[in-house]
């Protein structure tokens, strides 16, 4: 169980065979179905992935994956218009999809059935959390988008901090993301900034990028962390050199290819004249 108590995270290998996605869904519904109070609470799970009870079934790749289409229809307002007498999909068993995964579509139906978020093969998969994100905004699923921001506010590392950034603005999670993001930023600054993380400066400059430049509220709150590493890229004259280890901030900086000048306790972006259209 992960820290999100809707969340539960499974290390089963993944293969691509039919024969592994059923395995792997036969996992799934043992996961979450310890016990009889949960088979209870749960009732749908009696139908999931169960090809003989549902009455469609999508393709993705050489996996299927059943689903019964009032289910998806109470839960998504996509897939309640999408089963309406007005579409194809109404009169089909067999649905065709070619813009994701069989482990994201898979993790999608189990949240649908289940209200947990099951991700599997792995917990951590970024890749995999992007493809639930996308079908979660697809097929108009907002708690699943909601349970997917509280599984990765509680695993931002200092290697997918840029990633999980990004989703949060993508997918209208920067409530839930964003300010985990900069706490993690503002305790591993020092890391980001030392003189051998090129890699972590590199990825500063995107995620103020990304940030809307609010990354530079974390320069100014690390600022003893940061001088070092400013004193050979802004002017001379700008406090940090001379007697007694002035810190004030730099007048001027540059971030991300743009300049700013300090200016009444904060930062603001100069505009270049000369390269404007």
């Amino acid at each position: 169980m992960t820290g999100d108590t809707n969340t539960v995270a499974n290390g089963t290998a993944s293969q691509p065979s039919a024969a592994a996605a059923a395995a792997a869904s036969a996992s799934v519904s043992a996961t979450l179905m310890r016990t009889s109070a949960e088979k209870l609470k749960y009732p749908e799970m009696d139908y999931f992935m169960n090809e003989w009870d549902s009455d469609v079934l999508f393709i993705i790749g050489d996996q299927r994956v059943p689903a019964i289409k009032h289910i998806l229809s109470f839960k998504s307002p996509v897939f309640r218009a999408m089963f309406s007498e007005n579409f194809r999909e109404y009169r089909e068993q067999e649905i065709v999809l070619e813009d994701t995964t069989g482990d994201a579509f898979r993790v999608m139906i189990t949240y649908l059935y289940s209200e947990r978020l099951v991700l599997m093969p792995d917990p951590e998969d970024m890749d995999l959390i992007q493809q639930v994100l996308r079908l979660a905004d697809k097929y108009q699923l907002l708690r699943l988008m909601d349970a997917c921001g509280r599984h990765l506010r509680s695993r931002i590392t200092r290697a997918n901090v840029e990633q999980i950034a990004r989703f949060g603005y993508e997918y209208g999670l920067a409530d839930e993301l964003i300010p985990e993001v900069k706490r993690f930023l503002n305790e591993n600054f020092g890391y980001f900034m030392s003189g051998t993380a090129t890699v972590g400066q590199s990825s500063l400059n995107r995620l103020n990028d990304i940030m809307r430049n609010d990354l530079l509220e974390l320069v100014v709150n690390n600022w003893r962390k940061t001088r070092d590493y400013l004193r050979n890229r802004i002017p001379d004259n700008t406090g940090l050199v001379g007697a007694g280890g002035v810190v004030d901030p730099p007048r001027a900086i540059q971030l991300n290819g743009c300049h700013y000048t300090y200016q009444s306790g904060q930062y603001k972006r100069e505009l270049d004249f000369n390269n404007m259209n």
